[in-house]
Parts: C-alpha cells; structure tokens; sequence
C-alpha cells in the first residue's frame, strides 16, 4: 500500500513539474489531446473445399452420389462453433472431436462432412448434377464452391419371349415366337433399327422399322415363326434363348421360351380279319370317300383300283352309291376295312398333327382334304389310316426360279407328278416385296404350298391355287406343287405364273366392333409415293385383339395411284350404316375437288370386307346419317354439284343431284333434281342466283 502511495505522489509531481515548464509549444489556451493507440484486429478465414465421388458412372434415377466437404480455419484465431453448410445435406462431426479436441476450430484445424445426393431423372436428361455449397462457422462464411458431377442417361433393354402354341408333336409344325422389347432405362432410344437375336433362329432379324423410337418404359413387339425337326422331336423340349439389342442400348439379358414335346394318344389301327388277302371286295362309295383311300384302307394298289372300274367316267369323280371292286386287297399294305373316312370335330388345342396321329392318318393328306383354318368346332373328313404316304422332304433337284432383266414376273410350265410326289421351286425375294403365285391346273387335280426361308409356312397345303402377300424375310422361298392325291390318279399339267414387285406401307386403325386392325398395303410405287396396289392384306395381331381375328388378303385388279405416304389414303367407318365400320382407299388424285376412293365393306356373316362396285361413283364423300352420303363432285370451273345417295339393303342409291352452273362472272342456275325409287327423276328447283 504504501509503495502505491509513493508511485501515485511521484506521479503527480511529474505532471505539475512538465506543466510548469511548458513543454512543447503549445500555447496555454492550447489543451491537449491525447490519441488513442490502433488496437490489433485478428482476421478469421474460413477454406471449404468440396470433393465428390466419382469412381462409379451415374446412369440410374435413385443413384446416389457421396461428398466429401473440408473446412478449414486458415485464420489467426480459433473459432467456436457451430458449423453449418448450405447448398448441400451433410453430416458434419462435433468440433471437439477434431484435432486437440477443445470446442474450437482452431487455427489450421481442418473438420470434414459428408454429404449424399439422390440422382433424380432431370439430372439424367440434363447430363449433369451441380451444388453450389458454403460453410459457416460461427458467423464467418467459406468460399463458395460450386461441384459438377457427370450423368450418363441409363440405356437399357429388356425383353421377354412367348411361344405358341406350347408343345409340338411333329417335324415340321410351326411355332411361332412373340418378342416385346421393353426401353427399361431411363433415355428416349432411337430413331433406331432394333434387332433381336434367337439362338433357335440363325442371325438377327429386325423388329419394327429402320426409324424407330422407344420412349423410356414403352414396348415394341415383333414375331418369328420355327419349325420344328427331327433332333427336337428326339429331345423333351425345345429352349432358344434370345437378345434385344438397338437404340445405342447393348443386348438385353438373354430370355427364352421353352415348348414341350407331346405325346399325342392314338387310336391302335386295326386290320379286318374276316378279307382274305389277294381277293377282290365290292365297296360302294359313301360320302367323303375318294378312290386313293378307298384303295388305302383295303391294302389294295390304287391304280389296280382303277383299272378294275372302267366304268367310271373319271375316276377323280366319284359319288355316294357308286359300286366298285377293288382287286388284290392287302397287296400294297394292311387290310383295315371301312370305314375309310371319319369325321372329327376339332377341339380346343388339337393341331393338324395331334389329329393325323389319333386316326394313324397322313397328316399332308388331311390338310389336302380339309383347306380350312384349324378352329375349335371345325368338323373335319379324316382319312383313316393314310400314314405312311408324307411327302418326301425338298432336295436339292429344285428349279430355281429367276426373272429376266428388267422383269417382275416369271412363267413356268410343268407336270405334278403322281404318287404324292412334289414338284420344287426355289425363288430368291426381299423382305417386304409382294409375291403373287397363281397356279393354272383341271379344278382340283393340284396342290400348292410356299414356304419362308427358315421354313416356316407361308401359304398352307391346299387347293387354292392363288396367293398373295407381303415377304416376311430375305431368302430363297419354297414353292411346292402336288399332284392332289385321290383326286386324279394321273400326273396333271399345270402352268406356275409367279411376280414378286413392290413395296408395302401398314396402317393401322381401330375399327368399331372389330378392334384395331392392320391393313397391309403393297404394290409399285412411284417416286412420288403413289402406288399401283396389287394386294392389301388385313390382320389383326394377338395382342391387340383376342384369338380369331381377321385375316384377309385382297387382290387389287383395279388401277390405281394411291398416295401411300398420306396416312389419310385410307378410311374406316361405317360407309352402309350397318353397324360395323368398313373401309375406303384413294383411288386416285385428280387435279379437280372429285376425290374417287375403291369402297370395302364388312359382311359380320363371313368375317370378309368385299369391294362394292355400287359405290364407284361416290367421290368426296360424307356420311350425314339417316343412311344417307352426301358426293361432291366438279365437272368443270363452270359446273359443280353435290349427290346425295341413299343406302337400301347395302346399296346407294342416287335421291338427290344439286348443281351449280356458271352463267356469267356473277350469276349461276341452281337446280336440284330428285329421284325416286325407279330412277325417275323430277325437278323441283331452278333459279338463277348470284354466283356463291
């Protein structure tokens, strides 16, 4: 205490002592100001620095991308907390568990976060994810960072396979396989062409066309047909496995369908015990019988058949009641005795070969006598034990045909042997290109069937002697030509016509009643897109309707130059107010508004659209209702008129005709005309108007 007292008096005297002497210049009014020393300010800064995992590509919606955030103090002081980051979600650990764990970010301490992003579909389209983040410690803000992370849009394809029907129980049955190509990523694909590949069907075939689109979890389904042979009817089943590829997508996951081997109940053919071999039977002839087996159900040698019944005028002609003898029974075979024909009525699932098998018939035999679509409640004549008599497979013996330069169609002449044994051709076509065979022969004496590349069925074996269609596939197509076993016992002369041109457009359009609907239009086309249409084939496919639905190919005889590349060339709609939609084709584009179209109409009765000729006369037409069509035409600048038509029992009949007939620059005659059920026509306006 008292050394403080001695400092304070000490003080005191030195101040009175320096202001006695007046030290300095200042005046004595002049008072003293005292100036306060800077005080040290201690700069606080604060470093982020942001790193993003990249060690992975980021292709997938859900995806997420990991951070890594470090904050650093590169300032003079430490700081408290807390600490929170913008721009980003993170998880940041407590202060006082970094470096000398007091509750400071001290100076050069570094705290690192984490944070994690969701990939989101945006940030796949835009190809990219930014954050802009900044750190706060206590007040004091970081840079701002801004982190960019690449995306790559996901492209994937997956694809699933079907098979019908599901089992086979023969060399040569049909199995045809569905393909729907699914885009399960997450980026438009295409315009591409997509392929699939089948380990069953050889090298890759397209599916859709050349300029295809698939928008993400959109489909696309294509077909493919397989024929079964000899090693899978030695095996249980048959599994091919396939792969969808296209778009810039690789190949999808391999997928396949597997079809089981049958084993179809047959009934135990059995002989006549009470037929002595080498005799001669009288038969006479029932209904459905025909002479070839006639002669295969006693054993006997057809041709001993005929030579022993000279008193058929035809022996491809027989009738119930006709008495024969049939020589040498059990010289060509088995004697099994009558009946010779059954009738079988076909039941959900049976094919032409479970059928064949249950009766030991031939089953080439049993579609030569049966032309008809395999359906549930088809009754069918059945020949009987006839095995034994297939066709002998195709060899290399085929005439290949070709065309001259310059030339659609060929011409060929030639014999159908007889003894079941076929004729082959061999013709090279594109995928595509419309293919028209007609067959000229005596009225069922022949046979025809066409068969795709990979050998599947183009044109069934029967008595039609004409086909049409649109080529599935690049290749060498197969022509076979029979001589009609039990119909002529003869070899049989027949003229081949065949012409392969064109290019082919499918439309699709939903019909009332009937669904959506495929028309397949083919024929020659000009460098304008107008077409010389040859044929237009109708289907519907499985998916879009149930089993059954329509197939239809309608030769084009009529000369047309239809503009094909106008989706609206063709129209549906209910042109004979019958309920059902029908369709209409532009038949041609005149210069003038008379716009004529080539008119189909369904008939519900046999699933069929038929051309009516009725309404050739109809152009521009419209559907005003009460069955009635309104016709516009122009028969020159001068003279216009518009037709209305009434439909009776499918039929239009002309009722009304309202012209129009320049006189001058500003006046027309107006008159319209009415008709009655006869024709006869009446008056019932004329007048002249000012010019509409």
């Amino acid at each position: 205490m008292n050394r403080t007292m001695r400092l304070l008096t000490l003080s005191a005297i030195t101040v009175l002592v320096l202001t006695a002497c007046n030290l300095g210049t200042t005046s004595p009014n002049t008072s003293i100001k005292l100036q306060a020393t800077p005080t040290l300010i201690l700069v606080s800064t604060i470093e982020l620095t942001v790193q993003a995992d990249t060690s992975v590509p980021f292709t997938t919606v859900g995806q997420v991308i990991n951070f890594s955030l470090t904050i650093k103090n590169k300032g003079a002081t430490g700081l408290p907390g807390p600490v929170t980051i913008t721009g980003a979600t993170v998880t940041c650990p407590g202060i006082n568990t970094i470096g000398n764990l007091d509750a400071l970010l001290d100076v050069n301490e570094t705290l690192i976060c984490t944070g994690a992003y969701a990939i989101t579909q945006a940030d796949l389209d835009r190809g990219s994810v930014t954050n802009v983040t900044t750190a706060n410690v206590n007040g004091i803000l970081s840079n701002q960072v801004t982190t960019t992370v690449a995306t790559v849009p996901n492209k994937a394809l997956t694809l699933t396979k079907t098979a019908n029907p599901l089992t086979y129980d023969r060399i040569g049955q049909t199995i045809t396989y569905t393909y729907t190509i699914k885009n399960s990523g997450s980026t438009i694909l295409g315009p591409a062409q997509f392929t699939v590949s089948d380990t069953g069907l050889g090298a890759p075939f397209n599916c859709g066309d050349a300029n295809t689109t698939l928008a993400p979890n959109l489909t696309m389904t294509c077909f493919a047909t397989y024929v079964i042979t000899q090693a899978d009817l030695n095996a249980a089943s048959v599994i091919t496995n396939a792969t969808a590829s296209g778009g810039g997508a690789g190949p999808s996951q391999p997928v396949s369908a597997t079809v089981a081997k049958t084993v179809v109940a047959q009934i135990t053919p059995t002989t006549s015990s009470n037929l002595t071999p080498g005799s001669t039977v009288p038969h006479t002839v029932v209904a459905g019988e025909w002479l070839w087996q006639i002669a295969r159900c006693y054993g006997a040698n057809p041709n001993e058949v005929i030579q022993a019944n000279p008193q058929l005028g035809n022996p491809a002609r027989i009738s119930p009641g006709d008495k024969l003898s049939v020589p040498h029974v059990g010289s060509a075979g088995p004697i099994y005795g009558t009946p010779c024909v059954v009738t079988h009525t076909v039941q959900a699932g049976d094919t032409w070969s479970s059928i064949a098998q249950k009766y030991n018939a031939d089953v080439t035999v049993l579609q030569m006598v049966n032309p008809v679509t395999l359906s549930a409640g088809t009754v069918l004549k059945v020949p009987r034990n006839s095995a034994g008599g297939t066709a002998a497979a195709p060899t290399s013996d085929a005439f290949r045909i070709s065309f001259a330069t310059g030339a659609t169609s060929a011409t060929q002449n030639g014999t159908a042997l007889s003894g079941n044994r076929p004729v082959h051709y061999v013709l090279n076509a594109r995928q595509g290109q419309v293919m028209t065979v007609k067959l000229t022969a005596p009225a069922n004496s022949i046979s025809l069937a066409i068969y795709a590349p990979n050998g599947s069925t183009v044109k069934p074996l029967d008595l039609n002697l004409t086909w049409s269609g649109t080529l599935p596939a690049d290749g060498d197509y197969r022509l076979d030509v029979f001589n009609a076993l039990g119909l002529g016992a003869s070899d049989v002369p027949y003229t081949l016509e065949v012409s392969v041109a064109g290019n082919c457009v499918d439309l699709s359009r939903t019909l009332k009643t009937l669904g959506i609907t495929h028309f397949n239009i083919c024929g020659q086309t000009d460098a304008a897109g107008r077409a010389k249409i040859s044929v237009i084939h109708i289907f519907q496919r499985p998916e879009d309707v149930p089993l059954g639905g329509l197939l239809q190919d309608i030769n084009v005889t009529i000369e047309t130059s239809t503009p094909l590349n106008d989706p609206n060339s063709l129209v549906v709609g209910d042109m004979n107010y019958d309920g059902f939609d029908d369709f209409r084709i532009i038949k041609n584009l005149p210069a003038g508004p008379n716009i004529p179209y080539l008119y189909y109409l369904y008939v519900p009765t046999t699933r069929q659209f038929v051309y009516s000729e009725a309404y050739a006369n109809i152009t521009s037409p419209e559907f005003i209702g009460n069955s009635q069509i309104r016709s516009q035409w122009r028969e020159s600048a001068a003279k216009w008129g518009i037709d209305t038509y009434t439909i009776t029992n499918n039929i239009p009949k002309l009722t009304q005709r309202e012209t129009w007939e320049a006189l001058n620059a500003t006046q027309v005659t107006h008159r319209i005309i009415v008709f009655d059920a006869n024709g006869t026509s009446q008056v019932i306006l004329d007048e002249v108007i000012p010019m509409p």
